[in-house]
């Protein structure tokens, strides 16, 4: 839960920044990088799993 939390943080700080700082795209896309990261890493921990199916 504490991931949660420091997650939806990260967000509604970057969010923030955007806004005060006129930077929306700076801001969208850090957003997306994080977004990405956070695909990279789900496929890593499922990987070993998915090559056992086939």
């Amino acid at each position: 839960m504490l991931h949660l939390t420091w997650f939806f943080r990260i967000i509604r700080d970057v969010a923030v920044y955007g806004w005060k700082n006129r930077s929306f795209g700076l801001a969208a896309m850090i957003l997306v990088l994080l977004g990405i990261g956070l695909i990279i890493g789900a496929a890593a921990v499922s990987a070993p799993w998915i090559y056992t199916l086939f």
